[in-house]
């Protein structure tokens, strides 16, 4: 990653994720880099994750003015 600061937005995290794996698929890391790499990638997925079962119960109750853990969305 290009600083230390996490990413703050939806976009920046999709973006800072996608530089780490771009990283590791460039090779030439220590085996404890790409495990530091890998450990922050899996911190942003489950945020991004997060963020989009909120966006996704956001909608829901938007759609119907309920929520429900249903499987359909729209």
């Amino acid at each position: 990653m290009q600083n230390n600061k996490e990413p703050q937005g939806f976009e920046q995290q999709v973006e800072a994720l996608e530089a780490l794996v771009q990283g590791m698929e460039q090779g030439g890391m220590s085996l404890q880099d790409m495990m530091a790499s890998y450990e922050k990638g899996v911190a942003l997925v489950k945020q991004l994750n997060a963020q989009l079962e909120n966006a996704r119960q956001r909608l829901q109750v938007l759609k119907d003015g309920t929520f429900t853990d249903g499987e359909g969305m729209l």
